[in-house]
Formats: C-alpha cells, sequence, structure tokens
C-alpha cells in the first residue's frame, strides 16, 4: 500500500493522522515510518498464544501495548 493511500485510508477510518504528524514536530516521514514499524511488530499471534495457554494477564499487556501505541499514531 502506498503512504499516499494508507493517509487516505486512515482518514476514512476516523483517525486523524494531521494531529499525530503535528505531535511528531510535523514529520511526516518519520509518522509513515512508526507506522509501517508498528504494523511489522503487531503480537497477534502472541496474544491468541496466550489466550490459548489461559495466561490471561499477559494478553491484556499484550493488546493494552498495542492500544497504547496505535492511540498514539491516530
Amino acid at each position: 500500500m502506498t503512504d499516499h493511500r494508507l493517509l487516505g485510508n486512515l482518514y476514512a477510518w476516523g483517525a486523524d493522522p494531521d494531529k499525530a504528524i503535528m505531535r511528531l514536530s510535523g514529520d511526516e516521514d518519520f509518522y509513515l515510518g512508526l507506522l509501517h514499524k508498528f504494523a511489522s511488530v503487531l503480537d497477534y499471534d502472541k496474544v491468541e498464544e496466550t489466550l490459548k495457554d489461559g495466561n490471561f494477564d499477559e494478553a491484556f499487556m499484550l493488546v493494552h501495548r498495542m492500544k497504547g501505541s496505535s492511540a498514539d499514531l491516530c
């Protein structure tokens, strides 16, 4: 997905990337790099594994971290 299309999708999904970019001193390239990095390190598999193992505290910590990181980027 191109960065232009990615930003368009974020707007369509209700995010406000302009505010996030402004929090990063207006550095759009840095913001886009963070988005790509975030998407590459999501722990969905680890969350599923911890839930299957009954380790609900660890699963909570993983999803809480993902939620916080994603909120920073929106």
